[in-house]
């Protein structure tokens, strides 16, 4: 079961049953676990793959970049999941390309993540990229910071080359 705040969907992880509703209003949840899928750069990569989703639904948009997530959205999300999570809250960075939001965004997320984790949870971080902007900066900052990390390959060198462009 899930619902969604403000864009946000959240996991209420497993037990069944409904969720508690004060007055219509989802305001007064809490809930223990909470997971996010987030897309900080929308579907904006570094890269042109022949079987890429984004591409090909960009092709069809009228405007086709919707912008990057601004700090205050990354603010408000993150201190609205601490405060309505009981037990753990993680976070799944991906897109397009993550990296193209920049290191430092990343470290603002990070820091909004200790000053509103008020009730002690467990933070997770995971980061799915094509490693392709990935340099030793980013590798010392998911090591520091225990971020779980993947890394987009396409099968052999040949065929992940022949698919892949940039």
């Amino acid at each position: 079961n899930c619902y969604v705040d403000c864009g946000i969907r959240q996991s209420m992880g497993t037990g069944g049953g409904s969720l508690p509703v004060h007055n219509g209003s989802w305001r007064n949840v809490t809930m223990r676990n909470i997971s996010l899928l987030i897309k900080p750069v929308s579907g904006i990569c570094n890269m042109t793959c022949d079987y890429c989703f984004y591409c090909d639904e960009a092709a069809k948009r009228e405007q086709k970049f919707y912008g990057m997530m601004s700090e205050e959205t990354l603010k408000n999300m993150i201190r609205r999941t601490m405060l309505h999570s009981e037990g753990s809250v993680s976070y799944t960075w991906q897109g397009g390309e993550p990296t193209l939001r920049g290191l430092d965004f990343f470290r603002k997320a990070l820091y909004l993540q200790k000053k509103y984790n008020r009730n002690h949870l467990q933070v997770i971080n995971a980061f799915q990229t094509n490693g392709y902007g990935i340099t030793d900066d980013w590798c010392m900052f998911f090591k520091e910071n225990k971020f779980l990390v993947g890394v987009s390959v396409d099968g052999l060198p040949e065929i992940h080359d022949s698919i892949r462009h940039n």
